[in-house]
């Protein structure tokens, strides 16, 4: 792979990694517009930053391996597409329902792209470029987050708030173009080849409703009976998966 290969196949994760990082910020300034077009209150359209935040945070580690098995460079394509067709049907939605639906849907298209960039990365540069990757990613983490509010604000201000969405597309679409011919397929050929299934779920949960007490935790009340019974069973979630795992791995050893 010559430079300019590399170069463009770097644009294509960088873009990527900046727009799910984006999209976790650039609605929350938009959202008393949002509430006023779907005829709600801002508790209702709250859940349009929170049912992409979920789905971001629960299913990160999971397509991370599934990702190692099957191949990084497919499952960032597959990321792609999700991501960028759930944001036009998130500026299609014209009900509150719709757009939490397309919103879980794109938080889901997130979760794959954004643990690729790293490894995607090392393939492309080697395993000595690793600190360099991790500082450029990170930076772009930052960026991306800081300036979600200021670009949502000024989209929403001079076009609407569906343009907060759309404005994903074009870039997808270039990410797309050079990711698919530029990136070389890559995989983790030192893990086992299948897929945990109950540590999945158990890991899921765990991870998803921590993040929803977390956010919502002042809107329901941290002493309400739903938020205490999430703490509980987030906290029971993410037990179970240690010591399952541990379990698992004691019995692969004896084998």
């Amino acid at each position: 792979m010559n430079k300019k290969q590399k170069v463009l196949a770097f644009i294509s994760l960088a873009i990527a990694c900046f727009l799910t990082v984006l999209d976790s910020t650039i609605v929350n300034v938009s959202l008393p517009s949002m509430a006023d077009y779907f005829n709600t209150d801002i508790t209702g359209i709250s859940w349009v930053s929170t049912a992409y935040l979920i789905p971001f945070s629960a299913l990160l580690i999971n397509f991370s391996k599934i990702a190692d098995i099957f191949g990084r460079k497919k499952l960032f394509i597959i990321g792609l597409i999700v991501f960028g067709t759930s944001s036009i049907l998130c500026g299609l939605s014209t009900s509150l329902s719709m757009i939490i639906i397309f919103r879980i849907m794109q938080g889901i298209g997130a979760a794959i792209l954004a643990p690729l960039a790293i490894p995607l990365g090392i393939e492309l540069f080697g395993k000595d470029a690793m600190s360099k990757l991790a500082i450029v990613i990170g930076m772009t983490i930052s960026i991306a987050a800081a300036s979600g509010p200021v670009v949502g604000g000024i989209l929403n201000e001079a076009f609407g708030f569906k343009a907060i969405f759309y404005v994903n597309v074009p870039f997808i679409i270039v990410s797309l173009i050079f990711g698919a011919q530029c990136l070389t397929e890559c995989y983790d050929r030192t893990i086992e080849k299948r897929i945990d299934f109950i540590g999945s779920i158990l890991l899921a949960y765990g991870i998803g409703t921590l993040t929803f007490f977390l956010v919502k935790g002042s809107t329901y009340g941290w002493g309400s009976t739903k938020i205490v019974t999430l703490i509980i069973t987030s906290a029971i979630s993410i037990i179970a998966f240690l010591i399952y795992e541990l379990r698992s791995k004691k019995s692969n050893d004896r084998i």
